[in-house]
């Protein structure tokens, strides 16, 4: 049915088409959230990525450091299958050492099977002094550091964080230039050795401890217990 003409000659909206509207009051409401929500700003100190297109510079940045990184790690396990077997004492099958920053004595060094020892590490054990061994399917951090003259021994499945520092060497208050041994380190199997952590030579780390960030271990750990702090303390877990 045509609509009614008003009086100034206009002619009103057809009924049907009005009811047709009505019929779905929700979903108009629906697209006025939507649209208030488009327009609305992230609130202040939040990104939203939706709203912020990523330049072909930012795609081309991605993808050469994804190629960079992925080259690298290629070289290294093609390093920790070909050539790292035959000079160090021990290297297990599947283990690989990613550009380490200080490798010395490495004939007095064995790394278990599954392990990944990330960028930066220093492995030393000092003439005639060690060994260390490290068990299967451990994993290091960038920047782990394992300075032996005493053996340094680290159980299977064990994690460290970053720049985590293991030594049973020391250096001698009467000659500074000479090192000499503080005392073996054994680290159970199942640790996490958080990011930081000192562990100092003489100590013993049982099974399944965990150590705190930053923490500076100087005597034994039980097994199972979480220690932190300088020196480290023992927390109920």
């Amino acid at each position: 049915m045509p609509g009614r003409l008003q009086r100034d000659g206009q002619r009103s909206p057809d009924p049907v088409e009005c009811r047709a509207d009505d019929e779905h009051p929700g979903r108009h409401a629906a697209e006025s959230r939507e649209q208030a929500t488009a327009e609305r700003p992230p609130p202040q100190g939040v990104c939203n990525h939706r709203h912020v297109p990523r330049s072909r510079a930012a795609l081309l940045a991605t993808i050469l450091f994804r190629a960079r990184s992925g080259a690298r790690w290629r070289v290294s396990s093609f390093l920790s299958r070909r050539i790292y077997p035959s000079a160090f004492g021990a290297f297990g099958a599947g283990s690989v050492l990613d550009r380490p920053k200080i490798v010395l004595g490495a004939d007095r060094i064995r790394i278990g099977e599954g392990c990944v020892i990330a960028r930066d590490a220093w492995l030393a054990c000092e003439e005639g002094g060690g060994p260390i061994d490290i068990g299967d399917e451990v994993s290091f951090a960038p920047g782990v550091h394992l300075h032996a003259a005493d053996p340094i021994t680290i159980g299977a499945r064990c994690s460290f964080a970053e720049s985590v520092y293991v030594g049973s060497a020391d250096h001698d208050p009467r000659d500074h230039a000479s090192i000499r041994g503080s005392g073996p380190v054994v680290i159970g199997d199942d640790c996490f050795i958080g990011l930081r952590a000192v562990i100092l030579g003489g100590v013993n780390v049982g099974a399944g401890a965990v150590i705190g960030a930053h923490a500076v271990v100087t005597k034994d750990v039980p097994a199972g217990a979480v220690v932190s702090g300088v020196p480290a303390r023992q927390h109920a877990r």
